[in-house]
């Protein structure tokens, strides 16, 4: 039997949840949460089983970025040392995230494809 994973994704846009899960590798189940408090709540609930995780950096904020804390919150206090993936529209927003605790950064559209890297599900090409 292949091997799944968990992935808690935090983003706000209901819209791109849909997209992603219409794009996301079978082997890969999501937890959607679209709040900081429900993130964190999924994350607790779920943290000895969760591989990885991705999370936008403006959550019900416009475009003020309010989830570092989280971030460092779950690195931290929590210990989680999967993968975390920033993800925003905003080049200076993601780096904002690297800064707390995330590894990588991508572009939201691109997010199913990082997951499988990260995941270390996609081979290197061969030379």
């Amino acid at each position: 039997m292949e091997k799944s994973f968990l992935v808690l994704i935090l983003d706000d846009e209901f819209h791109l949840h849909e997209i992603w899960k219409k794009m996301i590798d079978k082997r890969i189940k999501i937890l959607h949460a679209y709040t900081i408090e429900q993130a964190e709540e999924l994350f607790k609930a779920n943290q000895d089983k969760i591989d990885a995780m991705a999370i936008d950096a403006c959550i019900q904020s416009g475009f003020v970025p309010n989830t570092p804390t989280l971030v460092a919150k779950i690195r931290g206090t929590f210990e989680f040392k999967g993968p975390m993936i920033a993800i925003s529209g905003n080049p200076d927003f993601g780096e904002k995230l690297k800064e707390v605790g995330c590894d990588h950064k991508s572009a939201k559209l691109d997010l199913p494809q990082m997951i499988l890297k990260v995941l270390g599900l996609v081979q290197s090409p061969k030379p």
